[in-house]
């Protein structure tokens, strides 16, 4: 069990069970980031876009967070924020509306409001 803490420590993207097995496969957690890795080389290389478009970096860990809330069913594990601060780069950089912009954290406590109500009353407080 000692070994399963260590790689924890080592390697939070690979989640394990009670008996030390792997359960997030690393195939879900390594195409997804080599995936957004091809995107901005080709479109850096291309069309020479590396501003913006280096905002798509930070989808990464939003999505190595959805896939842990989905596999141990806890919302609370999604990175709405890290999601959130994209979000405002990218409207931020695109339109200029920075102010308006920062409406967008916003969501942030919403959606822990949201996922809190709906498992108090859908769920009864169990996960």
């Amino acid at each position: 069990m000692r070994d399963v803490e260590e790689n924890r420590k080592f390697n939070p993207l690979v989640s394990y069970d009670e008996d030390g097995e792997e359960v997030l496969d690393r195939k879900l957690t390594v195409i997804y980031p080599a995936l957004v890795a091809a995107v901005l080389i080709i479109l850096v290389i291309a069309k020479g876009l590396l501003h913006p478009t280096w905002v798509i970096v930070l989808t990464i860990p939003v999505h190595d967070s959805l896939v842990k809330a989905i596999i141990h069913k806890n919302p609370y594990e999604f990175w709405i924020w890290m999601l959130a601060a994209a979000a405002y780069l990218l409207v931020g950089f695109l339109s200029g509306a920075w102010l308006w912009g920062a409406l967008i954290f916003i969501s942030i406590p919403i959606y822990y409001a949201a996922v809190f109500l709906v498992r108090k009353f859908l769920f009864g407080g169990k996960k």
